[in-house]
């Protein structure tokens, strides 16, 4: 027999009152949990993205700040907006993107809290990829009040569990499960083509990518770290693999492939502006192996057509292709063609 919603809630409320004495007697500490009325309003709150139908729903709680006017707790919940990460596109677009449920009204914020942490884990929203909350809410844990310090304690102890390869696998292993479901890949693409047939929302975005994102030296690195581990990851090197073995036996795409990429048979010289001959190679393997560089690297300064510092090089410093200048890689047979005309 399937117990109601309602008698679950009673019995998930007791456990948490269990945990919470159970807490004050090993850590003796003074009680938390407060469940005496002010006079507010503290209310749990559903949201519904209608043009998102992967991540669709939100569950959270808000309580009113004291001696706000409003008409109702609807109106009131417009101006508060979740403090999810869609809070932007729901203040921006109110109810023409989303709509709101006052699920329930508490007298007191301790059983709202307990309320929301009993939906959080009724439905795993942790989990469950029709909802963007993310984690599920812990009464106890937020019920305290925590100093800076232990902020910044909690903070260094999440960025060492990252740094562990058990850890930070486990978690990426979890979300690849989800991402490689057709539910997730229909749902996504549907999602994206909704959001950017709305240009005003495309150009929106597109502007804040560039001023907090890609104009973000710290973002750059930790993105360029996230991918190296990414790409290092067995099952991403597997999947990679397959893919490129699948192109590979397109015909098309391996012709196109072959014409654009120089032979490492190919005779390579290295010269100056004058087109004087500082040194020659016998081919591109050989002119990466003494000057230190990858082949990849060669590959691009020859596409682009850049010139390249010699002494950086014979150092064998990482240059990047924006700091190249005075000298040049270029094929032999190109320096003979430029040399006699």
């Amino acid at each position: 027999m399937k117990i109601p919603r309602t008698k679950r809630y009673s019995i998930y409320k007791k456990l948490v009152l269990i945990e919470e004495r159970q807490r004050i007697t090993e850590d003796n500490k003074p009680k938390v949990l407060d469940f005496k009325p002010d006079g507010r309003s503290h209310y749990v709150y559903k949201v519904t993205d209608n043009h998102d139908p992967l991540e669709k729903y939100y569950y959270g709680s808000h309580t009113p700040a004291k001696n706000k006017k409003y008409n109702s707790l609807e109106e009131e919940f417009w101006t508060y907006g979740t403090s999810s990460k869609k809070k932007g596109l729901i203040l921006k677009y109110k109810e023409e993107r989303f709509s709101v449920k006052i699920i329930k009204v508490f007298d007191n914020s301790t059983d709202k809290s307990i309320y929301e942490s009993f939906l959080h884990n009724y439905f795993n929203v942790e989990d469950n990829i029709n909802f963007w909350n993310g984690r599920n809410h812990n009464p106890l844990f937020f019920a305290r009040t925590h100093t800076q310090k232990t902020k910044d304690k909690i903070g260094k102890i999440s960025t060492e569990f990252w740094k562990k390869d058990e850890y930070r696998n486990k978690v990426m292993s979890s979300r690849q499960e989800t991402y490689d479901t057709e539910e997730y890949k229909i749902a996504k693409s549907l999602s994206a083509k909704k959001v950017y047939e709305d240009e005003a929302y495309k150009g929106e975005w597109y502007k804040k990518c560039k001023e907090k994102v890609w104009d973000n030296p710290e973002w750059k690195e930790k993105q360029s770290i996230a991918s190296k581990i990414s790409q290092n990851r067995p099952e991403v090197k597997e999947k990679h693999r397959k893919n490129t073995k699948k192109l590979w036996e397109d015909p098309e795409w391996r012709r196109k492939n072959l014409e654009n990429r120089p032979s490492k048979k190919i005779p390579y010289v290295i010269i100056n502006k004058s087109y004087d001959i500082i040194r020659e190679y016998k081919s591109r393997d050989e002119l990466a192996k003494y000057e230190k560089i990858s082949l990849h690297f060669i590959r691009n300064i020859v596409k682009d057509d850049k010139f390249i510092n010699i002494d950086d090089l014979s150092k064998g410093k990482k240059i990047k292709l924006k700091d190249l200048h005075n000298l040049k890689i270029i094929p032999k047979e190109q320096y003979e063609t430029n040399k006699n005309r």
